[in-house]
């Protein structure tokens, strides 16, 4: 099996008031969906789709359940030379000694296990999202462009927009996608148009021709 040049980084999530006391003792990527399987396995089957077999999982909330639910990786069957399913918790040394304090920071404290793949890039997902994706096309897209960093965003209505962190986009590829001069973070109940000088966002250097919600998929 050749090396792979992707590697898979997903957020697990801690808890959150809305799911109450489903997450008192586990993160919400291992809260139990339909029965049958955990919230985390909708992003795990989608990268066994994509044939993404090098997982990192970077959880730090109340973790066993989570530990208990992967194994060893082989429902996925992600066991292999080249292929696994690893679960790095935060830690402390010289440098570190802090939680995981967002999605680039828990990324940056895993600098060690990136390089040591030394993959072309990084694909970094959050485990608490329910959606069916193959991400190969979104790759392709990445390397087609040159990008530094690629998302995947679905269109909302502008009345809900405020509920999440939305992208401006200049449709330069039609429903594919192109550049992103925008970004806006959420707005904890005010809508806010993209371009506006705000502190949550970075104006668009002209007009834009389109909005998506983020979903949590980047590649970098």
């Amino acid at each position: 099996m050749l090396k792979p040049s992707i590697q898979a980084m997903i957020l697990a999530g801690s808890r959150v008031d809305e799911l109450n006391v489903l997450t008192h003792y586990r993160p919400k990527s291992a809260v139990p969906f339909g029965g049958f399987c955990r919230v985390i396995d909708f992003a795990l089957s989608n990268l066994m789709r994509s044939g993404i077999e090098l997982i990192a999982i970077l959880s730090q909330y109340r973790s066993y359940s989570l530990i208990n639910h992967i194994g060893t990786g082989a429902a996925w069957d992600m066991i292999g030379r080249y292929r696994g399913i690893s679960i790095l918790p935060p830690f402390k040394d010289r440098d570190h000694g802090d939680w995981y304090r967002g999605t680039a920071d828990a990324v940056y404290k895993n600098l060690d296990f990136v390089q040591y793949h030394d993959p072309e890039e990084i694909l970094v997902l959050s485990g608490d999202h329910i959606y069916q994706m193959d991400y190969r096309e979104l790759i392709s897209y990445h390397r087609e462009k040159g990008a530094d960093l690629t998302m995947a965003v679905v269109e909302v209505p502008p009345d809900k927009s405020h509920r999440f962190g939305v992208a401006a986009m200049d449709n330069e590829d039609g429903e594919r996608g192109g550049a992103c001069p925008g970004l806006l973070g959420k707005t904890r109940g005010v809508p806010l148009e993209l371009g506006l000088d705000d502190d949550h966002v970075f104006p668009a250097p002209g007009p834009v021709s389109g909005s998506g919600c983020q979903s949590g998929v980047r590649i970098l």
